[in-house]
């Protein structure tokens, strides 16, 4: 197993999620973990620790002010993304509650905003060892190449890389003379 010296931050909206989130961090010797009740409070401790490894949820809030109901998770990754330095290409982890059948386009809505914000990969609750290692830890081993575009911000999100025998837009001369 490879060691990791990362810094992580957790902002979830459930506690018992954020338990076993630390605990799969502490069994990979991940011990450097903040874990915070709100995106506010996120920000804050960004502003002393450089984070590697971010775990956010889609209903985290944005503050902890009495009836707050405005949740941030997909801003906060957008936020990310904007930083200035090494912290915009941190690996983000979206995590998201496992769906039933009546709620797939909330389902689908909720990944792709995810995915345009910039989240390096999605995870349904409930999080094993198992399932982080097999969809974060190659994450954190090899890294996917970093895009920044003017409309995107984030990991590049091709899954396979295809060979092209030939340039299809290289013309031979004679046919542009037709």
């Amino acid at each position: 197993m490879a060691e990791f010296n990362y810094k992580a931050l957790i902002a979830v909206s459930d506690t018992r999620v954020a338990d076993t989130i630390n605990f799969i961090l502490g069994s990979h010797n991940i011990m450097d973990v903040v874990r915070v009740d709100c995106t506010h409070d996120a920000i804050d401790a960004m502003l002393d620790i450089r984070f590697d490894l971010f775990f956010v949820d889609a209903r985290v809030p944005v503050t902890f002010q009495r009836n707050a109901v405005l949740y941030g998770g997909i801003d906060y990754i957008r936020f990310i993304r904007m930083c200035e330095g090494r912290v915009s290409e941190a690996t983000i982890v979206f995590m998201r509650q496992q769906s039933s059948m009546q709620n797939l386009l909330e389902t689908r809505d909720e990944i792709l905003s995810a995915r345009d914000a910039g989240a390096s990969c999605v995870l349904t609750h409930p999080l094993t060892i198992e399932k982080f290692d097999e969809e974060v830890l190659p994450i954190l081993a090899k890294p996917k190449p970093f895009v920044r575009a003017r409309s995107y911000t984030g990991p590049d999100r091709r899954e396979k890389q295809f060979q092209v025998s030939r340039d299809r837009r290289i013309y031979p001369s004679s046919t542009l003379d037709d």
